[in-house]
């Protein structure tokens, strides 16, 4: 089967074309990949299960939109449910962050 694709393929004279956006996919991917290995070593657990979460949604909308894909009004509030979800974890975590440096600034005084 795999010999009669790329044998339809070249052909057709798409082989190259198809070859080409199998390189860039990989390099895409690999590229996700790698930053998702950034985003882990620089942050919390807690704060990649958030975030992750959040960039599969950024990618779904994207492919939504890039496809002209149709949003029901059930899609846009799971994406506005996630943005939010998000936005209350950056602000809990700076509110725990200043009650932890104020705590520490009172024991020092």
């Amino acid at each position: 089967e795999l010999r009669e694709a790329v044998g339809r393929l070249a052909a057709e004279g798409t082989l190259g074309d198809f070859a080409a956006e199998v390189g860039i996919s990989g390099g895409g991917f690999f590229f996700y990949q790698f930053s998702q290995m950034v985003l882990m070593s620089k942050l919390s657990a807690i704060a990649c299960s958030v975030v992750n979460p959040m960039s599969k949604a950024f990618v779904i909308v994207s492919c939504a939109i890039y496809f002209a894909e149709p949003m029901g009004a059930l899609n846009i509030g799971g994406i506005l449910l996630s943005a939010c979800g998000v936005v209350l974890f950056t602000l809990a975590r700076r509110a725990d962050a200043a009650a932890s440096a104020a705590s520490a600034a009172s024991a020092r005084a």
